[in-house]
């Protein structure tokens, strides 16, 4: 079995669904000021991603967990696990024209340090006594769960970049990349 492949797929599939944590929110109603548009959005989307039973997790997330739960990883264990005390706080927007950026603070448990630590432990393990593949998988999961409980929150500062088109806001090219630096946290060295 070639672990470290393996174990990349789990990793790839976890990317892929940050990589859906994409947010775009209207402005509601006439004459609310394009700030106060921005902080609603982005408080409506975290706060559905910091629940497990979400219409994020649940519909619009559910194709690309399914990878992970037909690797025989426990998905609702490892969501719950990851968000249990996420918390957030929008600060300080600047808008300009049809651009904007907001500060944002994010304090959760990141992803990648549990999943660097999760792989060191299955590393140790005797793999090859598993009965089969998908057992090997299940375990991986379980102790991406163990670690991901494990952890101390992280508290990161990040800056959204927002457009906006119409009456529309949503995140820019780079938001991307800082939800992930700051949900995921810094990549593992595997």
């Amino acid at each position: 079995m070639k672990r470290r492949g393996k174990m990349r797929k789990i990793s790839l599939i976890v990317v892929s669904v940050m990589m859906i944590f994409v947010l775009a929110f209207s402005l509601v109603g006439c004459g609310n000021p394009d700030e106060k548009a921005i902080r609603d959005g982005l408080t409506q989307e975290f706060n559905q991603f910091k629940d497990p039973k979400s219409n994020l997790w649940q519909k619009e997330m559910k194709k690309e967990l399914k990878g992970l739960s037909d690797l025989g990883i426990n998905v609702d264990d490892m969501i719950t696990a990851w968000v249990k005390d996420l918390s957030f706080k929008v600060g300080t927007i600047k808008i300009d024209g049809n651009k904007a950026t907001a500060e944002v603070s994010i304090t959760c448990r990141q992803f990648y340090p549990a999943f660097e630590a999760a792989t060191n432990r299955l590393m140790e393990e005797d793999i090859e006594s598993f009965a089969n593949e998908a057992a090997v998988y299940k375990r991986y999961g379980e102790l991406i769960v163990d670690e991901l409980n494990k952890q101390k929150p992280v508290t990161t500062v990040i800056n959204i970049p927002c457009k906006k088109d119409g009456n529309t806001w949503s995140d820019d090219k780079g938001a991307e990349e800082e939800y992930a630096r700051a949900l995921l946290g810094p990549e593992p060295k595997l």
